[in-house]
């Protein structure tokens, strides 16, 4: 994937809506790619209306968004050179953007929407939406005010982190890139209780870095085209506290992360790298994902 072919941006018109339409106008101007906006109109906020109002006010609502979208789209056409469309539908959002975003090539959302009570209850929208569609799915917390410069892709050598690479490596065509991967230190410690001497541990460690070193090399080299922005590098940590140490340290303005990593079931013990980040990450998050082999569980 070099570029995405059309990019989709759900819009509720909330502040994390709004910065995920531009962002996705932003992208669609730099890559020449067709955008779309949606906003759907939640069937049980028109259920409340009808009551209220003893009426249908479907089209008149619709005529109210859709003049609204039309005049974010004018200023983000302006802004960012983007050929935007704008769609509203009535229903449920969640399945209809999964169902929209089935014919795009990528998936934009803000990070919370104006529901965030309920929201706070049963998991973002934008959660919800990562877990149930297959494209690849950008989740904007920040103002847009340029192209990304400083990209973070998580690596655990899974084949969605190789496609969270290439699709870094695609999105953010003039961005440095890092890609840090975490050697965690549970077994040191559980060696420590267990009584092994520090000599002993200190080898076993040096040897998990050399080791992890050469495979980090490997995956890089990978991700072709490999150029001479990907700065490789690798941590001991856990993967979470990793990623948004060096998040910081680098000032990152997109992390990216592959969907599923190679454990499913440390996955539904433990809630996947990706989860953590969604809920914690400061800045952008975009999560890809790659084809399964058949009968895989990763």
């Amino acid at each position: 994937m070099t570029a995405p072919v059309d990019i989709l941006a759900a819009v509720d018109f909330s502040p994390d809506a709004c910065r995920a339409g531009e962002r996705a106008a932003q992208l669609g101007g730099a890559a020449g790619a067709r955008v779309t906006l949606l906003h759907v109109l939640e069937e049980r906020f028109l259920g409340r209306m009808r009551r209220l109002l003893q009426a249908a006010p479907e089209a008149q609502l619709a005529q109210q968004a859709m003049a609204e979208l039309e005049q974010q789209a004018t200023g983000w056409r302006q802004r960012h050179g983007a050929a935007i469309e704008c769609r509203v539908r009535a229903g449920d959002p969640a399945s209809l953007i999964s169902a929209e975003a089935s014919t795009h090539g990528l998936l934009a959302l803000g990070a919370h929407g104006h529901h965030r009570l309920r929201e706070l209850a049963v998991g973002t929208t934008a959660q919800r939406l990562v877990r149930r569609v297959v494209q690849p799915t950008l989740v904007v917390h920040r103002d847009v005010t340029g192209p990304y410069r400083r990209v973070l892709v998580a690596s655990d050598f899974s084949p969605h982190a190789l496609a969270a690479l290439r699709l870094a490596l695609a999105l953010a065509p003039e961005a440095e890139i890092h890609v840090p991967h975490a050697v965690r230190p549970w077994l040191e410690t559980e060696m420590a209780w267990a009584g092994v001497d520090r000599d002993t541990i200190a080898h076993y460690r040096d040897e998990a870095e050399r080791e992890a070193e050469s495979d980090l090399r490997t995956f890089v080299a990978s991700a072709k085209p490999h150029t001479g922005r990907i700065k490789p590098h690798v941590e001991h940590a856990y993967a979470p506290v990793a990623l948004k140490r060096m998040a910081a340290h680098i000032g990152a303005d997109l992390l990216v992360v592959g969907k599923h990593g190679k454990s499913l079931t440390e996955e539904l013990l433990l809630g996947s790298v990706t989860q953590h980040v969604l809920a914690e990450s400061p800045c952008d998050v975009l999560v890809a994902t790659a084809p399964e082999p058949p009968g895989s569980l990763a």
